[in-house]
């Protein structure tokens, strides 16, 4: 097992070295095994060649780091080997450090962290008798192992607690991320429970308005109805912009796909268009269209963004306008773009509050359907009142 306790890991397995320090360690470790070796060839005899042998050990020792931590201390084992048979034992009481250190730090297996940390102390404290060196030796090499393993160490330690620390983390996003999914179920019942006891009162008082006979009482009923259904409108948008903040609503769809193909199969322009002004009038709204397309054929996805946006703007005219009031729903080209423009008036004294139930939601979703399609849409004070203008090329470019 590792020392992490998840899941088991190899003997050998090792985090990767730091970069900067395999780097500039490498060049070092060339440079001065290329130098030393000249010196030894120089100075001839048998010792000279275990020099050399113990040279190239070094360097190839150090250089396995870039694979593994563990494969290069493995390799000091040749070199302590040379250091029996001769060779100079200053490169491993200068290398043991080093790569005692690397080892320790990123060995992901306790069990060889432990072991190398055994064998570099036997390695060290045996030196004297194994080189038959005096045992002044120790003076240096048992203070530079013993830095070499608390760095070794310390830098596991760091590894380790970073560890836990993305642990930790990870924990807690996973836990807001159950209590976000906990909280959006809870309001998909709230939302249930809202709209479904509105929209029973409203049934109720519609079946009943049959049975009355006076206009006063039928007066009541269409109040009752008109408050419930107020009321529910804004539970719903209220509910829409909470799920809207917590991302649960889906993006507007991207430009051709099934779903608004299917919304445009379902809602051609210019019916659409005479279908909503016929609803204004109904509501006390002098309201006409105007559709002007020819035999264009529009894309389907920029004709269901552009029949979304009339509906939004036209219900906004319904809720802010009020009966008395004049609008006019335009659909016409303009060279490559094909341009819809609601223009109504508004009361003296400004739009109507329409009992508070807009979120803002509305103009968001508006402008994020025209610019898919790489339109633009503005929505302002016009003369005369209010103005919803949105411009789509009617052709996407190849």
């Amino acid at each position: 097992m590792s020392e992490d306790g998840d899941a088991p890991v190899g003997f050998w397995d090792a985090l990767p070295a730091g970069r900067l320090y395999l780097v500039l360690g490498s060049v070092l470790a060339v440079a001065s095994t290329a130098s030393d070796l000249l010196i030894a060839q120089r100075a001839g005899g048998q010792r000279s060649v275990l020099d050399s042998a113990a040279l190239l050990v070094m360097a190839v020792a150090f250089l396995a780091q870039w694979w593994r931590t563990t494969a290069a201390f493995a390799l000091l084992l040749p070199q302590v080997v040379l250091v029996v048979a001769g060779a100079d034992p200053v490169l491993l009481v200068l290398l043991l450090p080093v790569l005692l250190g690397s080892a320790l730090a990123t060995a992901r297996s306790a069990v060889f962290a432990w072991g190398a940390l055994v064998s570099a102390s036997a390695w060290t404290l045996l030196l004297p008798w194994a080189a038959g060196e005096e045992l002044e030796v120790l003076w240096v090499a048992v203070p530079l192992t013993a830095v070499g393993a608390a760095v070794g160490v310390a830098a596991r330690r760091m590894h380790h607690q970073r560890r836990q620390h993305r642990q930790r983390l990870a924990e807690a996003e996973r836990r807001a991320h159950e209590a976000a999914e906990r909280e959006r179920r809870i309001l998909a019942r709230d939302l249930h429970d809202i709209v479904a006891h509105n929209l029973t009162i409203i049934s109720m008082q519609t079946s009943a308005a049959a049975y009355i006979g006076t206009a006063e009482a039928a007066q009541d009923v269409l109040r009752v109805v008109g408050d419930s259904a107020r009321e529910a409108l804004v539970d719903l948008r209220r509910m829409l912009s909470v799920l809207q903040q917590e991302g649960v609503i889906e993006p507007v769809p991207a430009p051709g796909t099934g779903e608004t193909d299917e919304a445009a199969t379902v809602a051609q322009l210019g019916v659409g268009a005479h279908r909503m002004a016929e609803e204004l009038r109904l509501a006390g709204i002098d309201a006409e269209a105007s559709v002007d397309i020819g035999s264009l054929d529009l894309n389907l996805g920029v004709r269901a963004a552009l029949y979304r946006v009339m509906q939004e703007a036209v219900t906004n005219v319904a809720k802010h306008a009020g009966p008395g009031q004049r609008c006019s729903v335009c659909i016409a080209v303009d060279g490559p773009d094909v341009v819809l423009e609601v223009l109504n008036s508004v009361p003296e004294g400004g739009p109507r509050d329409a009992g508070g139930n807009s979120s803002g939601i509305g103009l968001t979703s508006m402008r994020d359907r025209i610019e898919a399609f790489g339109g633009r849409l503005e929505a302002g004070p016009a003369p005369g009142g209010w103005r919803v203008r949105a411009k789509v090329p009617h052709h996407r470019p190849s």
